[in-house]
């Protein structure tokens, strides 16, 4: 499976995968693509994203 931004191919360094009929992302390379800056709080276990 391919995820394409803009005529790009984004590169993730985890695969998308369907599960129970849904299609799982990378969050952080599609946002990171987009310009945005992912987050992770291992702690609190949250993302936080700034655009």
């Amino acid at each position: 499976m391919r995820i394409i931004i803009d005529g790009t191919e984004v590169e993730c360094d985890v695969e998308p995968i369907v599960e129970n009929e849904r299609v799982l992302v990378p969050l952080r390379a599609i946002l990171e693509k987009l310009g945005d800056e992912v987050v992770w709080d291992e702690t609190e276990n949250t993302v936080t994203i700034d655009r």
